[in-house]
C-alpha cells in the first residue's frame, strides 16, 4: 500500500527527483511572471479597469503591511505580494479542471516548510540590515510611540 503523502517522481534532473508538485509550482510561477509582465506593459496615468483591479490588490497588500508592521510598505511590497500571490494561486490551483488536489504544490509538507524557512531567513536577513524593522518584526516589540 502506497502512502497518500508519498511524492512520486515524474522524472529526474540528475540526482534530483522532480515531482508533480514541483512541476505545478513552476507552472504557477511562470504564469504569474508572464501575467505580471503582460499587465505591467500597458500602465498609464488614466488606468483601465484591469489596472484599477491590480492597483487595488497592491493597495490591499500595502494596507496589510502598514497595519501589521507599522512601517512604510515600499521595501516589503514585492516580497509580501509575491509570496501572497504564489500561495493563493498554489492553494487554488486544484480548482482548475484537470488539476488534482493530490498533485498540488503544497500537498507535501516539506515544500510548505521550506517556504516558511525561506521567509524566516529573509526576515532575519532584513532585521540585520534594518534596525527599525528588528524592533517591529524580529523582537516582536510593539511601537508605543506611534500609536
Amino acid at each position: 500500500m502506497t502512502s497518500p503523502l508519498a511524492s512520486v517522481a515524474l522524472f529526474h534532473f540528475g540526482p534530483i527527483p522532480i515531482t508533480a508538485g514541483v512541476v505545478a509550482t513552476w507552472v504557477i510561477m511562470a504564469v504569474l511572471v508572464i501575467g505580471s509582465i503582460l499587465i505591467s506593459r500597458h500602465l498609464s496615468l488614466v488606468p483601465s479597469k484591469t489596472q484599477v483591479f491590480f492597483e487595488l490588490i497592491v493597495d490591499t497588500v500595502d494596507g496589510q503591511i502598514r497595519d501589521t508592521m507599522r512601517l512604510e510598505p515600499a521595501p516589503y511590497r514585492a516580497f509580501v505580494g509575491t509570496c501572497s500571490s504564489l500561495f493563493l494561486s498554489a492553494n487554488w490551483s486544484s480548482l482548475i479542471p484537470g488539476v488534482r488536489a493530490a498533485d498540488g504544490p503544497y500537498r507535501d509538507r516539506r515544500r510548505a516548510g521550506a517556504s516558511g524557512l525561506y521567509s524566516c531567513g529573509l526576515v532575519r536577513h532584513s532585521c540585520k540590515r534594518n534596525s527599525r524593522l528588528s524592533v517591529h518584526v524580529c523582537l516582536a516589540k510593539p511601537d508605543h510611540d506611534s500609536a
